[in-house]
């Protein structure tokens, strides 16, 4: 069972959606997810993830209860024991920078413990929720417990979120001195503030965007070709689309689609 809600509308630049999953399965379930171009913060209610490298499967795995994931450049696998329940906040770079108070390029490439970031306010807020039998109660006080951090937080810098926006309204396709330019930034002093506001410097999150576009149309029931679909989502040809997305998924396209197509019925593999 899952069930999503947007956040409150003074919160919609910061906060991009709520989730919140309960899942029960007779045996582990193991997923490929990611990389996408928000910050997550999963709130579990007792219980844990295992968490890899879906490009580097002899990458040692990471046990996690509550975390928060910073931006990735390549996908992870999860996978738990048969159970999840918990919620998902789904946030803006800007609004993490905002919302969690610290560098994201701190959290670029990592799974965090969330009172790692948090402290142990982290953990009465997981208690709160998870006392709740609404869902619609534990969105409200998501809203409020949000609202109430950001009277106190550091807001983002207007020029990286500008050019954060321009990159995510192009899918990436905007050239990054073309930014530095507009914003009379030096190229070298846009890349470091663009890395400390977002986590990632501004190529590899112009990939990255890039590459949710073409996962995007790649699930759709009318999906392009995949020369069609190079061409669209600004990859020279065929052959470059398919070396980038297994470079970051660690699989083919065709595979990709497969497998996110029996996701929710994916047993875990030894």
């Amino acid at each position: 069972m899952a069930v999503e809600r947007d956040p409150a509308e003074a919160l919609r630049s910061y906060v991009r959606r709520y989730h919140g999953f309960d899942e029960t399965a007779a045996a582990s379930i193991r997923r490929r997810e990611g990389p996408g171009v928000d910050v997550l913060v999963l709130l579990s209610f007792g219980f844990d993830w295992r968490i890899g490298d879906a490009t580097d499967p002899a990458r040692a795995w990471e046990r996690r209860a509550s975390f928060v994931a910073g931006l990735h450049e390549s996908a992870v696998l999860t996978e738990h024991d048969g159970r999840s329940y918990g919620m998902q906040i789904s946030l803006t770079p800007p609004g993490a920078y905002a919302l969690l108070g610290l560098p994201l390029h701190e959290l670029a490439g990592r799974t965090v413990a969330l009172d790692a970031v948090l402290g142990t306010r982290a953990d009465r807020l997981t208690e709160r929720l998870a006392e709740l039998d609404d869902w619609g109660e534990r969105f409200e006080l998501l809203d409020s417990t949000l609202a109430s951090r950001l009277d106190d937080a550091r807001p983002p810098s207007q020029g990286v979120v500008w050019a954060w926006q321009r990159l995510s309204a192009t899918h990436g396709r905007v050239p990054i001195g073309e930014l530095a330019e507009e914003l009379g930034w030096s190229r070298k002093l846009f890349v470091a503030r663009f890395r400390e506001e977002v986590g990632l410097s501004p190529k590899p999150l112009a990939r990255l965007l890039r590459f949710e576009r073409t996962k995007a149309l790649l699930e759709r029931e009318d999906r392009l070709g995949l020369a069609r679909l190079a061409r669209e989502c600004g990859y020279y040809d065929q052959a470059h689309l398919s070396n980038e997305f297994r470079r970051i998924t660690g699989t083919t396209p065709a595979a990709y689609v497969a497998e996110t197509n029996l996701q929710d019925a994916l047993p875990a593999r030894s």
